[in-house]
C-alpha cells in the first residue's frame, strides 16, 4: 500500500468538500441540520480535519483526525463516511466512502497550480 498526502501536493491545509445530499453523512442532528439548510450541491468544511501518511503494521495509509478543539465549534463532531452493513461498522473500509471528498478542495488547488505552471 502507498500513501500520498494531498496537502503536500497542493501546499494547502485539508479542504474537505462534501456533497449536500448523501444517504447518511454522519450520526446526529448537526449533519442533518447542516445539509437540509444548503442550497448548493456541495459545501466546504475547511480546517475540519488534518491528514498525515502513516506507515505501520497495517501498511501505508492516510490517517485522518478531526480538528474540533473549540467548545463553541458548531460543526458536527463526528466523521462521516463509515460503511455500515446490517448495523455493524465495517472497519476495513476506513473512510473510503468519502475519501475523495476529504481532499477534493486540495485536488482542485493542485490541478490549478499545475495548470498555471504549465501554460
Amino acid at each position: 500500500m502507498a500513501c500520498v498526502d494531498p496537502t503536500l501536493l497542493s501546499g494547502t491545509p485539508v479542504d474537505m468538500v462534501m456533497p449536500a445530499k448523501l444517504m447518511k453523512l454522519g450520526e446526529g442532528d448537526k449533519w442533518e441540520d447542516l445539509y437540509h439548510n444548503l442550497h448548493t450541491p456541495f459545501f466546504a468544511m475547511p480546517g475540519m480535519v488534518t491528514v498525515k501518511c502513516v506507515y505501520d503494521a497495517h501498511g501505508g495509509y492516510l490517517a485522518v483526525a478531526m480538528n474540533l478543539q473549540d467548545p463553541g465549534d458548531q460543526r458536527p463532531a463526528d466523521m462521516p463516511g463509515d460503511l455500515i452493513v446490517r448495523g455493524h461498522l465495517v472497519y476495513s473500509w476506513g473512510l473510503h466512502l468519502i475519501d475523495l471528498n476529504l481532499v477534493l478542495g486540495n485536488l482542485v488547488d493542485f490541478v490549478g497550480a499545475y495548470d498555471r505552471a504549465h501554460q
